[in-house]
Parts: structure tokens; C-alpha cells; sequence
């Protein structure tokens, strides 16, 4: 509705500008419309993922804050020792049992764990490069973190030996 609404106003003020006589009531209308312009292309436009992270609009309209670096960097470096602790687990359960690695399609059961673990593993890498949107989550992803990814890291490193 209030999008609507916002193109009405932006229709009419184009055409009181048209019929505007007084240069004072054009300015007027002209930064009206201009206001008006702009509320619309800020709703138009997506939201890129990763460099607008800082200014993600809530559903109210309001701005979130800004999300301080070293939260970020924290986060993003527990959450990246994490799930690539994950991926390292996943390729590691999914190589062939019996067999090497070019010879995996003579048995359907290896064939299978080699498929399920190479999904795994494109799933959870395109994870790892979708980052969070708010401060809360990149909270959250710190106390997650400190817990999660040294047991990650500690299972990984011993499923290798």
C-alpha cells in the first residue's frame, strides 16, 4: 500500500511541476519530488550480501547499527575454521573405503559416498561464503565459535590420521 501510495505522490508532484508558475513553489515541489524519487529506488534496489552488511534495513524500515570490525573479524575467522573443519571431515568420509580414488565407479557404494560427500562439501562452501546480515547473528557465530570450532578442528585432525 504505501508503495502505491509513493508512486500516486511521485505522479503528482510531477505534474505540479509542470504547472507550477512561482519558482519558490517549483524548489518546493522539485525537492518533494526528488525525496519522493529517491524512497523509491531505495526500496527498487536488492540488497547486496557481503558489502552492505553494515546498513541492512529491518522489515520496519529502520537502520540497523554498525556491526564493529573486530566482531566481524572474530566471527568470520570462527566461522571460517568451523566450516572448514566440516569440509575437511566431509571429504575425508566420503574417499573410497577399498579402492583408490580412480577406480570408485566398479563399486556403487563407494561411488554413492563419493557423490553425497562432494554435494556435502559444494553445500556447505557456498555456506561458508553467504556471511551474516546482522549483528546478533555475528554474535551468536562468536560464542558458537569459541565452542565449536576447536572441537571441529580437534575431530578433523583426528579423523585424518
Amino acid at each position: 500500500m504505501e508503495r502505491f501510495i509513493r508512486r500516486e505522490n511521485i505522479k503528482r508532484y510531477r505534474k505540479l511541476l509542470r504547472d507550477a508558475k512561482d519558482e519558490a513553489e517549483r524548489r518546493l515541489i522539485q525537492k518533494l519530488l526528488t525525496e519522493a524519487e529517491h524512497k523509491e529506488l531505495v526500496e527498487k534496489t536488492p540488497l547486496p550480501s557481503i558489502a552492505s552488511a553494515r546498513h541492512v534495513p529491518s522489515q520496519r524500515g529502520a537502520q540497523t547499527p554498525d556491526i564493529p570490525i573486530g566482531i566481524r573479524v572474530i566471527a568470520v575467522c570462527l566461522r571460517a575454521l568451523f566450516v572448514g573443519a566440516l569440509i575437511a571431515i566431509a571429504m575425508r568420509v566420503s574417499f573410497p573405503q577399498s579402492e583408490t580414488f580412480w577406480s570408485v565407479h566398479e563399486t556403487p557404494g563407494d561411488l554413492a559416498r563419493l557423490g553425497l560427500g562432494f554435494a556435502v562439501c559444494l553445500w556447505v562452501t557456498i555456506h561458508l561464503f553467504t556471511l551474516p546480515k546482522t549483528v546478533e547473528a555475528y554474535k551468536r557465530w562468536i560464542n558458537l565459535g569459541l565452542v565449536i570450532a576447536p572441537v571441529a578442528l580437534a575431530l578433523a585432525i583426528i579423523i585424518w590420521r
